[in-house]
């Protein structure tokens, strides 16, 4: 049994998730971008926390 590589995005798809990742990219470091991705899930969870909706991140 063979896992696909999470990293292989289809051709037809690639400017579309480049496009969603794009609002968490930090160009000067790999850790910023991470950071960024963890502010906006930690605030977005908050936001829903504050709605009554259960905290799950699509």
């Amino acid at each position: 049994m063979s896992i696909q590589d999470p990293r292989e995005r289809p051709l037809e798809m690639q400017q579309a998730a480049d496009e969603k990742h794009s609002r968490f990219r930090e160009p000067d470091s790999d850790f910023l971008s991470y950071l960024t991705l963890w502010k906006y899930i930690r605030d977005r969870r908050a936001d829903l926390s504050r709605l009554g909706v259960p905290a799950t991140v699509p």
